[in-house]
This record gives structure tokens, sequence and C-alpha cells, in this order.
């Protein structure tokens, strides 16, 4: 491997870490914030949130224009580039602004809930302020040099969640969550500028050159946004605000920690397949090489979740969440699954082939909604579990069909990619059903009992985690050692010894 391969190897991977870090700090005070606020607010309030939250969190997602990507594929970005980025961005945080204020009473009436009009109206706020963040910062992302986002990151998110955590605390109120998510928005967008000084100024000079990248992802972004908030919109209109807390929780719990992950993964490898984009043989060994820390990291967590989920939720969130089990159970596994379309999205990126993106997503978004509405008509709330589960292991279908397709790489290849950790993930799941005793939770626990129940959770998932290492490397022998996460950890380890 040449002196540049091993360096850009070596950023790259620096670049992961750190991301990953901020994500799992990140995620660690989301998930003990949902834990907290659990505590101090109802389902019912999680629910009002939601109603009123789901437009805004569908806007945010749908247009989000990647013009700050484009960034990274310019080879030296000049200042009209990163004008024309701040402008296309301010338009669309007011694009998001107009839509949800004129949306929020209408949304009160079809939810036949009048608090959700103030509350999506506040939800308004991070959205406009959200389009005025500092277009350079990005170049950091590009350089590959990430410490001062993972910080801003880390602490904006901190800042929010002790908001909410301290307002819920003093007023039990679910306005709280509002004003954390408002303080979120307020620090990010003033430390994009001091961590990266630049005074921005309004241009559209390269817009149709930047427009000609994002438009595909956009409309991709747009229509998977649509997809993922139809199961919200059900549920809320169908079963009501608790049935919808209580699904937002088990869809958070059940999600974040694999997403989180695959999301650091996708955004570190996106500028790192931008410099390889070029070099076919170096893209698809990363591409490989990808796929495998992963999947490896991603579906034992995922099914460990699906395992361990009714233990899980009530002693952390309580008796009053336990239908947030269902959701925890069904969903864990395929989402955890479904995490390796982050490198097939990287790579398809970086090659500038966002229009098969779109094509690809289009078909993932007619087959969900379909098996969602479906779901719903025959089995309820359990139907859309469903319908949402077998969506997203189509997902990977998809993605190897088109890898197959651009590449030349082969199913049967790409299923050995993965085959590891599903199998070992698998002998886990046996060991924790079966051959353990399940952990019983009663309504009432005294604070030594809810400790010995929680020291017995952490035993199981100990023990789950040496199960499947130990599935894993044996695996990994059996099929002659080949090109994965574990040469790279026994690599790590070597140093020590």
């Amino acid at each position: 491997m040449s002196q540049k391969s091993k360096s850009l190897s070596s950023k790259t991977t620096t670049t992961i870490s750190l991301l990953a870090l901020m994500r799992i700090v990140v995620t660690i005070f989301s998930v003990l914030s949902i834990f907290v606020l659990a505590k101090l607010l109802t389902p019912e309030d999680f629910g009002l949130v939601a109603m009123a939250s789901i437009l805004a969190v569908a806007l945010q997602q749908a247009l989000q224009i990647p013009v700050n990507q484009v960034l990274i594929l310019i080879d030296e970005p000049r200042r009209e580039d990163f004008n024309t980025a701040f402008t296309l961005n301010v338009i669309r945080g007011l694009i998001m602004f107009l839509l949800l204020v004129g949306s929020a009473y209408p949304m009160s009436i079809f939810y036949g809930e009048s608090e959700v009009t103030y509350l999506a109206l506040a939800f308004s706020i991070p959205l406009l302020l959200s389009g005025f963040e500092n277009p350079t910062l990005i170049m950091l992302e590009k350089e590959l040099q990430v410490k001062k986002i993972v910080f801003m990151n880390i602490f904006a998110q901190l800042v929010g969640i002790l908001t909410s955590i301290y307002l819920a605390w003093l007023t039990q109120s679910y306005w709280a969550m509002v004003w954390g998510n408002i303080a979120n928005q307020v620090v990010r967008l003033v430390m994009t500028y001091s961590l990266r000084p630049y005074l921005p100024g309004f241009s559209l000079s390269k817009w149709r050159s930047m427009m000609s990248f994002s438009v595909w992802l956009t409309f991709s972004k747009v229509l998977l946004t649509l997809t993922e908030k139809l199961d919200q919109i059900l549920i809320g209109k169908l079963f009501g605000s608790a049935s919808l807390g209580h699904f937002n929780i088990g869809n958070e719990i059940a999600r974040r920690p694999t997403l989180e992950f695959a999301g650091v993964l996708n955004r570190g490898l996106f500028p790192a397949f931008s410099q390889l984009k070029h070099e076919r043989q170096r893209l698809l060994s990363a591409y490989n090489y990808s796929i495998g820390y992963c999947a490896a990291f991603a579906i034992p967590l995922g099914m460990g979740l699906t395992i361990l989920a009714e233990p899980f939720v009530l002693l952390f969130l309580g008796q009053q969440w336990s239908d947030a089990i269902i959701v925890v159970q069904v969903l864990a596994a395929a989402v955890a699954f479904s995490t390796i379309d982050g490198p097939t999205r990287a790579i398809l990126m970086a090659k500038g082939k966002t229009k098969l993106i779109f094509r690809r997503d289009v078909f993932f978004a007619l087959t969900k909604t379909l098996l969602v509405i479906l779901g719903v008509i025959y089995f309820g709330i359990l139907g859309i579990l469903i319908g949402i589960a077998i969506g997203r292991i189509i997902v990977i279908l998809i993605n190897w069909f088109v890898m197959n397709e651009v590449f030349e790489v082969s199913f049967a290849h790409q299923i050995r990619l993965v085959i590891r950790p599903v199998l070992s993930s698998f002998i886990m799941a046996c060991v924790l059903g079966f051959a353990l005793n399940s952990i019983e939770v009663s309504e009432a626990l005294s604070f030594n009992q809810w400790l010995f129940t929680l020291a017995e959770l952490l035993i199981h998932v100990i023990i789950g985690a040496l199960v499947y290492v130990f599935s894993h490397f044996t695996l990994w022998i059996i099929m002659r050692k080949p090109y994965g996460p574990e040469e790279k950890l026994l690599k790590v380890v070597s140093k020590y010894k």
C-alpha cells in the first residue's frame, strides 16, 4: 500500500472514529434524556409533541438540500460557492418556516388537538435558524478534520437536553421538549461561526451546478421522508396521541443506536469515497471493508435490543410505557440490518449516481407504503410495524441488485460480507433467548431491586457480547480469515502486547 493510501486510510479511520465517538456520546445523552423525560411526562405528552413535530422533522429531512456535500466534491471551493450554498440554505430555511406556520392550524384540525397549533409554530423557529448556519464548516469534513464538529454537536445536544430536562422537572409540561429543541439549534448556529469564522453573502451564481448534483438527492429525501412519516400520521390519526407516544419512544429506542452508527459511517465514508472515485479497485475494496465493519457492529446491537426489549423498557421507562415493547421487538433487528445501506448510498453519491439513488428509493417507498397500508388495514398497529420491518429488509435486496448492476459485485459476494455478523447474532440471540433465565421486572421496584435487575440485565448484555465475539472470530477462522474488521482488531490488540 502506498504512503498516500496509508495516509488516506489513517485519516478516514480517525475521522470515522471521532464521528462515532460524537454519535455515541450524543446517542447516550439522547437516550438518557428520553428515560428522564419519560418519568416526568406522559405518553400523551410525547404524542402531542410528535403530532406537532411530524411536519417539522419531515420538512427538515425532506428539504435537506445537500449543497454542502457538493462543496466536498469541488476540488477548491471559492467564495461564490460558499455564498451560493449559504443562500440556498437560507431559502430552504425560509420555505420550511412558512410551510410549517401555514400548516399549524390545519394540523390541529386533522388530529383534533388544539395544542398542536402552538407547538407547531414553536417548532418552526429552529427550521428558520438552521438555514443561516455557516457553510464553510463542511470543509472540516472534506479535510477529514472533524474534532470541532464533534465538539459542536455534543455541546449543542447537551445544552438542548439539559434545557428540556430542567424545564420538564420545573413545569411538568410538554413545552420543555420544544424549548430544548430551540436551545439546541441556537447554540449550534452560534458555534458554526465561532469555530470557523466566515462572513457569508447572498449569491446564486453557482446554483445550477449545485442543484444538478443535489436535485435527485433532494427528491429522494422528500420521498423517503413522506414514506417514513406516513407511519406516525396513521398511528396519530387512527389510534390517538398515547399510541403515537408509545410508537415514537419504541421507535427511538429501536432505531437510535444503530442508525446513529450508520450515519457516522456514511458521513465519514462519503469524503473518503469521493477521493477514490477514479480508482475503481480501491473504491470497491473500501466499500467491502465498510460493509463488513457496519454489519459487524450494527446487526448484533439490533438483535440484542430485540431480545432484551421487555426488561430494558420496563426497567428504564416503567410500566406506563409497556406498549412500546412490541415496537422495539419488531423494529430493532430489521433497522440494524438495513444500516448497511449507508456505504451503498455513499459510494453511489461519490460516483455521482444520484439519479440512481432516487430510482432505488422510489421503488422502496412504493413497496413500503403498500405494506404499511395493508398492515394497518388487517392488523392495526402491529401491521404497521411488520410493514416497516419488511420494508427495511427490502432496502438491502435493492442495494445488492444495484451494486451488481453498477459495479458488477455479485450477490454471493455481498452475502459473504454480512454472513458472519448475521450468523453470530443469531447464535447470540439463541443464547440470550433460550439458554439464560428471563429477566422479570415487577411493577413496583425498590431501589435495591432496581439495581439487582439492572445488574442482571448487564450480565445478559455482557454474555451476549462475549458469545457474539467468540462466534464471529470462530466463523472468521473457519472461512479462512477473509479481509474484515477482525484483522484490523487483531492489529490493534497486537500493539498492546
